[in-house]
């Protein structure tokens, strides 16, 4: 489990113990409510919600996993925390990679305000692969991104992608993207948020294939 996750899971867990009830049926000062909670075929999920009586550094905190134990971090496809705005509402935002398709999705909420933890339950449609939900360390080429295992990441391959889709190189670290064209990008010192692709850039990318370990997915472009 990575620094940022065991940090992570530190918070969920501790508010969640600080919020367990002391007595079964002890009343609660406080309660989260979620008003909506999607997943678009892009992957994007939106939740919004908010904590009765909350105070203004209030936190609330999202675990999204397609299990229901919290030992299986593989499972995991969504985390956020965030403060409350007015009225104790929240909004949590979050892509899911299309690997997580077509399965049922566990959402825990918890807060550091006296309330009980919640979860809701959603069942995540189809989500195929885009230029937002492939994995972190993917490389695109032209029309296509490649895992960095990928067996299709040879120069038959990119070169069709080039063709197709033109002289472009992106990399995805970090959730951000770098175009590794630019004159800068010399060494991984480039790899820093100030130089990753503006949203506008990365959003106008359409992806033809996302070429995996040993398979080729259709994008649908």
């Amino acid at each position: 489990m990575s620094k940022h996750l065991k940090r992570f899971f530190g918070v969920f867990l501790a508010v969640c113990m600080a919020i367990s009830p002391v007595y079964v049926f002890a009343d609660r000062a406080s309660v989260i409510n979620i008003s909506t909670l999607t997943v678009d075929n892009t992957g994007l999920a939106i939740v919004i919600g908010n904590v009765t009586n909350a105070g203004a550094n209030t936190q609330v905190t999202c675990l999204a996993m397609t299990s229901e134990d919290f030992n299986t971090t593989d499972k995991i496809f969504g985390i956020d925390q965030v403060t409350v705005g007015n009225n104790g509402t929240f909004l949590i935002k979050f892509r899911i990679p299309y690997r997580f398709a077509n399965q049922k999705g566990y959402f825990r909420f918890g807060t550091d305000a006296d309330a009980d933890t919640v979860l809701k339950t959603y069942q995540i449609g189809d989500l195929p692969p885009n230029v937002h939900n492939i994995s972190n360390g993917s490389v695109i080429y032209g029309a296509d991104a490649y895992t960095p295992d990928s067996v299709y990441l040879a120069g038959t391959y990119v070169e069709d992608s080039i063709v197709n889709g033109g002289n472009r190189i992106y990399y995805k670290f970090g959730d951000k993207y770098y175009d590794l064209l630019n004159e800068n990008a010399t060494s991984n010192a480039y790899l820093v948020a100030e130089n990753a692709m503006a949203s506008a850039e990365v959003n106008k990318i359409k992806l033809r294939y996302y070429y995996q370990t040993a398979r080729r997915v259709d994008c649908g472009v």
